[in-house]
């Protein structure tokens, strides 16, 4: 088994004492404005044919997965079941799924889906981005092939208990993170162009979008989590220009925005912009034939009075890419093909890191290898 490297930050660091104080009281109602800064346009609002943070940004508010990651206490937790139990032999996990998850057409998630959702990004004529991470289920690659129809390593118990069986002793949680492994319910992608009405698990259900300009969605009053999310709406503006987010921020035109490096320093230097600045970590899965990377700070900047939850959890969230600057090129070989570890070989584009909780860097000595720092860039991808 190949092992993984994993980085995080351990404290958090909350500028602004306002911020603070309204995200332990949450203001109910009204509209948070953000914007998805690393590309000109959404590439596809169907979360298993890309691998894009544009594209995840929005995925994280309509969509679920079967874990997720926890920005309040720094660590990846069961997200559409209430638990899991591993077998002796470290391969066989039961899940006891959520009975009270609900798809925005208002049917009730069952383990089919799941079954449905892993076959679906198994199959070897799609070329789906997730395949990397579903290959560690016994039988996986044989649908991949198409030398079976279904993955063996998928057993329904009952609507909602899941037996999964894993090729190799791993933690389940790091493949079944990310959002392009999203659970999705069948009848709505066999209506045809899904990525045009996206129908997911989230805390908020789609409503629009406008190409080359935003994406609007809705609260769903069906959501499992009690109470949440607090906001009414979301809207995701794209805005890819540093200075067209810097003019909407100061004037009120959005709520939140992400800092490059001379923003941050600006927005750092004044007193008002200041007390807004949220720092977050990077929890970073990288191969380890990653090496010589950089990692730099970036910041979230919010408004003090903002209080709602974008992605109906405790804390924000955005999802990264990892960009191999500092190395060549290369062809991927055996293993990241085969899918050992789930972030082997991503390289330039494909590398994918999830933000959450506080902020720092470190520096790890790959085996073998000099010590490098890591860069976690947004993917302009």
């Amino acid at each position: 088994m190949r092992k993984l490297i994993w980085l995080a930050a351990a404290t958090a660091a909350i500028a602004s004492a306002g911020a603070a104080q309204a995200q332990d009281t949450p203001r109910k109602g009204g509209t948070i404005r953000m914007t998805a800064p690393y590309a000109a346009s959404f590439g596809s609002l169907d979360p298993h044919t890309t691998p894009r943070a544009q594209d995840d940004i929005v995925s994280k508010a309509l969509q679920r997965t079967l874990y997720n990651w926890d920005s309040k206490d720094g660590k990846l937790v069961l997200e559409l079941a209430k638990s899991v139990t591993p077998a002796e032999d470290g391969l066989t996990y039961t899940y006891k799924l959520r009975d009270d998850a609900f798809f925005h057409n208002g049917r009730k998630m069952t383990a089919d889906d799941i079954i449905w959702s892993f076959t679906r990004i198994m199959d070897g004529s799609k070329g789906y981005p997730a395949a990397r991470y579903v290959r560690i289920i016994k039988g996986a690659i044989d649908v991949e092939k198409n030398q079976a129809k279904e993955i063996s390593g998928l057993k329904k118990i009952d609507d909602f208990t899941l037996e999964m069986t894993l090729t190799d002793k791993v933690d389940p949680a790091y493949y079944f993170f990310p959002g392009s492994t999203a659970i999705l319910p069948k009848e709505e992608v066999e209506k045809g162009n899904f990525a045009a009405n996206p129908v997911g698990l989230g805390p908020f259900k789609f409503k629009e979008h406008v190409p080359g300009s935003r994406v609007v969605a809705e609260r769903w009053e069906k959501f499992y989590k009690p109470g949440k999310p607090y906001a009414d709406k979301v809207e995701v503006l794209i805005m890819a220009e540093a200075a067209a987010r810097d003019v909407a921020f100061r004037n009120k035109e959005i709520d939140t925005s992400i800092l490059g490096p001379a923003q941050y320093v600006a927005y750092r230097a004044d007193p008002e912009l200041s007390k807004g600045i949220l720092e977050v970590a990077e929890m970073l899965l990288a191969a380890a034939e990653f090496a010589g990377l950089r990692q730099d700070r970036e910041a979230l900047c919010l408004r003090p009075r903002q209080g709602q939850e974008a992605a109906g959890r405790g804390g924000l969230s955005r999802r990264l890419r990892v960009r191999a600057d500092d190395q060549p090129e290369r062809e991927l070989g055996p293993a990241d093909r085969r899918g050992d570890h789930p972030h082997a070989g991503q390289g330039r584009h494909q590398g994918e890191a999830q933000a959450g909780g506080s902020d720092g860097a470190d520096r790890h000595r790959h085996e073998g290898r000099a010590p490098g720092l890591y860069r976690l860039e947004p993917d302009r991808a």
